[in-house]
């Protein structure tokens, strides 16, 4: 067990309070991404069940979904997935976004090796998000329209260059929080006992 760094007169309560921030920070930090892919998982799993909820009938919890959804997608249904004949509360573009990072979430927490895979630089990244960025902007300035495959693949190579960019370097700074608050914990002082 590790014992929370105090100072001389600390009471217990403190420690006590010390030890269970510290806890948690080794926690979170050593399971961060599977904490993190279940935070992203309802994201992605919604859109699809607004839908199949207003299918069935439940409309209000449907349009409860959608409402919210709607501050950070357009919803337009011809750019959309559709489930049983409803459209889903993500554009196809979006949906392909959140659930390849919900994808390489997973793979990281299954597969720790592939967080310590070399990081993707900035550039790389950028480079990744050019597709999107040409298929949005013509579609925006009227020169084309794009189709859902489309969006669905350059959504997910968006995704892709951005994952590779941050998933080894967030691992990397969450295995230096490790060690940092280990050595604390292990070296810390604890008084009146």
């Amino acid at each position: 067990m590790h014992q929370a760094t105090t100072t001389p007169g600390q009471s217990a309560a403190v420690q006590r309070v010390a030890l269970a921030v510290d806890h948690g920070v080794l926690t979170f930090s050593r399971y961060w991404a599977p904490m993190l892919a279940a935070v992203v998982a309802p994201i992605v799993a919604l859109p699809a069940l607004a839908p199949i909820l207003e299918a069935s009938g439940r409309h209000r919890t449907a349009d409860v979904i959608y409402f919210v959804y709607g501050f950070v997608c357009h919803q337009r249904p011809e750019r959309s997935l559709h489930i049983h004949g409803e459209q889903m509360a993500f554009c196809a573009r979006d949906l392909a976004i959140t659930g390849t990072f919900l994808l390489a979430l997973i793979i990281a927490a299954v597969l720790p090796v592939v967080r310590r895979v070399q990081p993707g630089s900035f550039i790389m990244a950028s480079v990744a998000s050019l597709p999107m960025a040409v298929d949005g902007f013509s579609q925006l300035f009227g020169l084309r329209e794009s189709n859902l495959e489309l969006r669905l693949l350059t959504g997910a190579l968006f995704s892709l260059g951005w994952a590779w960019f941050a998933i080894p370097r967030l691992d990397v700074g969450f295995r230096e929080v490790v060690a940092t608050v280990q050595e604390r914990t292990n070296s810390g002082v604890t008084s009146d006992q």
